[in-house]
């Protein structure tokens, strides 16, 4: 979630780790401003585990998706209800942490990612389903569109 963790990668890549490194899609779109919103309850439903950070995070991390420092991408879906959220409207370490984002990842990626230009579409493809197929030892039957591979 932030240029931190991205040295921390290349540190451990440098010594010779095998090290492999996601981002949520939340964090390449969602800034800390979320935190600062006038209604709590909407400040409070983005409240999660690391936190959004500041644009000059993203920045780094869509950088770090396209350049291949990032392999995938992630969602870490972990919805609350405003009721369970409001366990922490006298303080916000009670807040649950966790917010939804399953449905969201795709479109993210496409429309902040290729849309702009920040990725291509074979670099869509890599983050979105090949990386991800390849780490779990399953590529070619997943993540890719070959014939007898796994729609």
């Amino acid at each position: 979630s932030c240029i931190d963790a991205l040295q921390a990668i290349a540190r451990a890549r440098s010594e010779g780790q095998r090290v492999f490194g996601e981002v949520l899609a939340g964090h390449l779109l969602i800034d800390e401003s979320v935190y600062r919103h006038e209604d709590w309850r909407y400040a409070a439903h983005h409240v999660m585990s690391p936190p959004f950070r500041s644009k000059e995070h993203q920045d780094a991390l869509w950088r770090a998706l396209a350049a291949g420092t990032l392999q995938t991408t992630a969602t870490d879906h972990c919805c609350f209800m405003t009721a369970q959220k409001a366990m922490g409207d006298e303080d916000f370490r009670k807040i649950p942490n966790g917010t939804g984002g399953v449905e969201d990842r795709m479109a993210v990626l496409w429309t902040h990612g290729v849309n702009t230009g920040r990725l291509t579409p074979s670099e869509f493809v890599k983050v979105t389903s090949t990386n991800a197929a390849q780490i779990f030892n399953i590529y070619p039957r997943k993540g890719s569109l070959a014939p007898g591979a796994d729609a």
